[in-house]
């Protein structure tokens, strides 16, 4: 038959995922990046105040909504520029029915479901759960991150009142896994008030004989 025949075509072109497992078809992709996207847009809309929430979500679903519309007729477009088109139908719209019902097939998903911001679809509902989620550890990764900054502002503001009178500061270590022999070698060279009689190479290999003898 004719369609079957066509059939035959699309899954060598990689568009139905059907039979012995082919590689993932490009239109499935496509919606997965898509719905990538989404999950990211929808991540940074969960952040901010409650009244820029909200503004910001229908920002979200209308841009979304618009990206899938176009998505769906690209690969309307594709389907038709490969013959799958019912030219014998006339009446009640089957041949756009058969179009659209592809396109579904294709991808996976029911793309329709996108633009029903009535009756969101059970996957629209896990990735704004998803996105929800992921806002909300970054706003406590960046809280935490801000109590550290902080906490260390005033530790170094504690120390300069105490070194200040002194004639001491703080000297800021590089933290390469060197910092101990680095902060003894900056010492060495302080008190030489040159250049240090062994450097934090030196400090390190003296320090790892020293305990293979003890």
């Amino acid at each position: 038959m004719e369609v079957e025949q066509r059939s035959s075509h699309l899954i060598k072109n990689g568009y139905l995922c059907e039979g012995e497992a082919p590689p993932p078809p490009p239109a499935r992709k496509e919606i997965s990046q898509l719905q990538d996207k989404e999950i990211e847009l929808k991540k940074t809309a969960a952040r901010g105040s409650k009244a820029k929430q909200g503004v910001k979500k229908k920002q979200v679903e209308e841009e979304i909504s618009q990206l899938f519309a176009k998505l769906k007729k690209k690969h309307t477009e594709e389907l038709a520029s490969l013959g799958y088109s019912n030219k014998n139908s006339n009446s009640n719209g089957n041949e756009k029915n058969n179009l659209d019902n592809l396109v579904k097939a294709i991808a996976g998903v029911s793309m329709t479901a996108q633009s029903d911001h009535s009756k969101p679809s059970k996957s629209t509902k896990r990735r704004e759960k998803r996105a929800q989620q992921e806002a909300e550890r970054d706003r406590r990764i960046e809280e935490e991150q801000s109590n550290i900054v902080s906490n260390r502002m005033v530790e170094n503001e504690q120390l300069e009142k105490k070194l200040g009178p002194l004639g001491l500061t703080v000297h800021e270590i590089k933290p390469d896994g060197h910092c101990l022999y680095r902060a003894v070698e900056n010492q060495l060279t302080f008190l030489s008030g040159g250049s240090p009689p062994y450097t934090f190479q030196e400090l390190r290999k003296m320090m790892a004989v020293y305990m293979r003898d003890c």
